[in-house]
């Protein structure tokens, strides 16, 4: 799951611009909280599934801003962000499933040969068409050790946490995506993207912080009563 939603996010970027990629990758804990319970078997309380929801809906309204449909982002694009976030979903999804059984090194190591075992496969077909310079093999290979520190770290939280709760905190990436996307290729989204992107980012702010808010309301509520 993880190449895939690696090589399918790849395409994305030589379709549309870094910022609004990432943030069709948003779409991410949408896919999460609305599969968790069939595919984990996780059952919220009342109160997390009403806030994990509206996160939803929030996050879906922001998804269609940054779209825009009928605007200028390639369709194609489009189509292969969302699939992406699906993918991505479902390695987060499995991920939480495994960590609750193998230890966090176990689950990075074995990931990580499977993927540069397949990986390895198609390296014949592209390395000599457009083999990188130094300084982009370099660049390459900070990807693969930053990922490899990211990804667990990601599996500890999944020990600790549900999969609803935990894949909002993927919205910071649009702090960095948004850095590397001027510094790196001139790029700033325009303004309905970041209002889009704040939309999607309060969405998830509800998944993460909306269960513990609407509690504090009830027992208020409830003093009251």
């Amino acid at each position: 799951m993880m190449l895939v939603s690696t090589l399918v996010f790849f395409s994305v970027l030589k379709l549309m611009p870094l910022a609004e990629a990432t943030a069709l990758n948003f779409c991410a804990p949408l896919f999460v909280v609305a599969l968790s319970p069939w595919l984990l078997g996780e059952r919220p309380s009342a109160h997390a599934r009403v806030s994990r929801w509206s996160g939803v809906a929030i996050g879906f309204v922001g998804m269609l801003i940054v779209v825009r449909p009928g605007g200028e982002l390639s369709g194609a694009g489009i189509a292969l962000g969302l699939l992406s976030a699906l993918v991505f979903a479902l390695m987060q999804m499995l991920t939480r499933r495994i960590a609750a059984h193998d230890a966090p090194m176990t689950t990075l190591i074995q990931s990580g040969v499977t993927g540069a075992a397949l990986t390895t496969l198609l390296v014949p077909f592209f390395w000599f068409e457009a083999a990188p310079t130094p300084l982009q093999a370099v660049l390459l290979l900070s990807t693969g050790i930053t990922g490899s520190i990211g990804h667990y770290f990601v599996i500890r939280a999944f020990q600790y946490a549900d999969a609803s709760f935990l894949s909002p905190f993927l919205y910071l990436q649009i702090l960095s995506a948004t850095t590397i996307g001027y510094l790196a290729f001139g790029q700033l989204p325009d303004w309905i993207t970041a209002l889009g992107v704040a939309v999607i980012c309060v969405g998830g702010l509800c998944v993460a912080g909306g269960e513990s808010a609407l509690r504090a309301v009830a027992r208020r509520l409830g003093r009251a009563g």
